[in-house]
Order: structure tokens, then sequence, then C-alpha cells
């Protein structure tokens, strides 16, 4: 059967009308919920101060680092204050001068005087500080000296992350012929990558990964200025996507009347597969490295008894509050256009916002003039790009969208394949 568009206006259901950039990892969140780990895993930790390490520098975002900051400055300065007060480090005693004191300590470490303690003993006539006073402030002092230091090489070691230069399509599209994702730069008046290498593999319900080829090879040796790529996989006898072809069909020659058998129409399949997974590995003009990968699922078979469940569920980690926030290989479907050769209408860029941090600066028509009589020159066109379209996906009837019950005979090779191996491995003495 051949494909045929449904209605080009028709969004598929999983379409989604702008990229939203927090549902790009929201595969990480079901994964992690699809696998019910049991013993300890701490066994396998390095040790407790570099996991923590770890989980600052990686897990937490830069607001929730603030607030962890924030409240432990708070809590710094109340208990070095409540010691003040336990100790009678500060007279007359009190909780609330005890707590100014331990406050002042903590915003005046850059005061050099301040090691005197000069702001207390010649605060008042009745405001003094003890010995043992003095000894609690110079070692709130020196901790706080330690955590402002370290708390500054978080910041650097945030700061040293590589930024994401690039955005995957929110979900792959797959048909009977091929699969196909986009990607583009997020910046591309500015962003530069230097030898960029796309890689797409699967991941089959037996553990083995296969990589998929890509038209092109998947590597160029630069990528700026059109911020779209896409990168198709051809689906042939070769691909774990590959379930059989359709009876031949007989083709016509124009020029001489005669009709010649042909192989027929290749039809594809998502059974044992899992996930498609895509990555990128390149380097900006600045030399820093730049690895991304988005992970598509796919909703068929075991994932989808796996996640049968989800669709029933509400609020399960907002704002991945149901399955269809999940990237995943989506059949039946085609990508909507992004790119013409013509000008934009006028009705077309009402809609666009000019602002000083748009990629582009300004999306505007081109007014042209003619040298020396300044006339204007009508009819200049461009490379017209809709950044709207970059994620939807349009109705579009196929094969692989109607069932997919069939398995793919690479795939199903490679399985029985591991299989083996761990059949003859398990028979070892």
């Amino acid at each position: 059967m051949s494909a045929k568009v449904a209605d080009k206006n028709q969004m598929h259901r999983l379409s989604m009308e702008f990229h939203d950039p927090r549902l790009r990892h929201a595969w990480r969140a079901f994964y992690h919920d699809a696998y019910q780990r049991l013993g300890s895993e701490l066994k396998f930790s390095p040790g407790f101060w570099t996991d923590l390490w770890a989980s600052l520098s990686l897990d937490y975002r830069i607001p929730s680092l603030l607030v962890i900051y924030l409240g432990f400055e708070v809590m710094f300065v109340f208990s070095f204050g409540a010691l003040l007060f336990v100790t009678s480090g500060v007279t007359p005693r009190s909780f609330s001068r005890s707590v100014l004191a331990s406050a002042r300590v903590v915003t005046m470490l850059a005061n050099f005087e301040s090691n005197n303690f000069h702001y207390i003993n010649n605060g008042g006539d009745d405001e003094q500080i003890s010995l043992v006073g003095s000894m609690i402030l110079v070692l709130e002092g020196y901790v706080h000296f330690m955590f402002v230091c370290i708390a500054s090489s978080l910041i650097i070691v945030r700061a040293l992350r590589p930024l994401q230069q690039v955005a995957f399509s929110h979900h792959a599209v797959l048909t009977d012929t091929e699969l196909v994702l986009r990607i583009r730069i997020l910046r591309p008046k500015t962003t530069v990558l230097i030898h960029p290498t796309v890689q797409v593999d699967v991941c089959l319900t037996s553990g083995t990964f296969l990589p998929l080829p890509l038209v092109g090879n998947g590597t160029y040796a630069k990528w700026s200025g059109n911020p779209t790529i896409t990168i198709r996989h051809k689906i042939d006898e070769e691909s774990p996507l590959f379930l059989e072809r359709g009876p031949p069909k007989l083709v016509k020659n124009e020029v001489d009347g005669t009709s010649q058998e042909q192989p027929g129409d290749v039809r594809s399949t998502t059974s044992n597969i899992v996930h498609v997974s895509c990555a990128l590995i390149a380097t900006d003009t600045n030399g820093t490295p730049i690895n991304e990968v988005q992970t598509y699922v796919v909703n068929t078979g075991f994932n989808a008894m796996l996640y049968a469940h989800y669709f029933e569920a509400e609020d399960f980690f907002p704002p991945y509050n149901n399955i269809q926030s999940c990237p995943q290989v989506v059949t039946n479907a085609k990508f909507q256009d992004q790119i013409r050769f013509g000008t934009a209408t006028p009705e077309e860029l009402t809609k666009n916002h000019d602002s000083w941090f748009h990629p582009h600066e300004s999306t505007s028509n081109l007014i042209l003039r003619k040298k020396g009589s300044g006339e204007v020159i009508n009819g200049a066109k461009r490379l017209v790009t809709n950044s709207d379209t970059f994620c939807r996906i349009a109705d579009e009837a196929s094969v692989i969208g109607m069932a997919s019950s069939s398995a793919s005979t690479v795939a199903g090779a490679a399985a029985a394949k591991t299989e083996a191996k761990f059949v003859r491995r398990k028979s070892d003495p």
C-alpha cells in the first residue's frame, strides 16, 4: 500500500503545537519508573561525598541550588547564634543579640577589621563579648569561608557545563519506507558546529543495540546557517525496522510502452523494538564539545503493555503527567514542511515577535532598492523557514500505522543470536 496523506491540515493526535524543552527528557522519568530496582544500589557508590557533589553539580537546577544556599545560610546563622546564646558569649544575654552577632560575622567576612569584633565590643556600653564567644565567632567565620569556597566551586562547575546548542524534534516519524527525525540549532545566527556527527540506533527487546545507517552517513563538515537538518534512515532488507516487501508490481515504460516487473513496496515494523536513540557529537568554534542525545520510545508490544496504566494516571511527575508527553516513534504521520522559497506574507509576519534576543534579531521582509534611483525592488525572494512547524506532524495513512504485530527478520535474528549466546553461556561447566 502506498502512503497517502489523509489531510495535510489535520494534525496527528500526538503532534505538539510548539516545541517544549521541558519534555525533552520525559522518557527518563518513564524508564526510571519502569524498572523496579531491588537490592542495595548504594554498594555501587564511590562514596557519600562524591555522590553528593555529583547530585549538586548535575541533578539540581540553578533555582533549586539558590534555595538550598539561602536555606543553609539561615540555618548556619541561627545555629551559631543559638550556640552564642547557650554559652553566654554575648552580654547582656539575649537570643536576638546572639543571632545578630552571628549574622554580622557572616556579612562582614570580607572586612579585615571584623576579625577583632570591634562592631560588638564598641557597639554599646552594655554589650560585650566573652572569650568563648570570640572563639565561636572565629570558628563560624572559618567554617563559613569554607562553605563559600565550596559554593563558588559548585557555581563554576555549573557555569563550565556545555550549553545546549541543539534541539531534537519531540517525536520521530516512522513511515513504510523511512524513519525521520529533526534536529535544529538553537542560536543559528552565532552557532557554528564543527564536524557534527549524528548516530542513530535501536534497542531490541532482547537488549541488543543495532546501528541504523543514515542517508548521507550522518557526518557533516560544519553546520550553521539553516537551523534545521532532517535525519533519515531508509528501510531496506538490512534494517531492524524492515518487515517485508509487498507483491511485485509492473511499471510501464512511457517510451516504448512495455511493462517491467519491479520489487514491491517496503513495509516496516516496530515489533521487537524498545526505543530509538539519536546522538549528536560536535565541537563549536570555541572548542567546546557538544554532546546531545534524544530517545524515542515505541508505544507498541511490550512498551504498550508496560505504559498502559500511565494512560489512566494523573499527575505523574508533572509536566510528564501522561504518556503523550514522552517522545515516541509515531506512525501514520508525516512532518510538516518547514522551508519554502518565496516571501513571507503580512499575515505570517504579524505572528512573529521581533526582539533583541531573537536568534535572527528581525524576521521582517528585506527591502531592496535599485542603485542610484533608490526605487524599491519588488518580488525579492528568500528561503522562508517556519520554526513553529519544527515538531508538528500531520496525519498520513501507512501500512505500518495500521498493524505492527509482525516481527522484523533482522530484529528477530539479532534477538535469536543473543538468546543463543545466553543459552550457551548458561550451559558452560
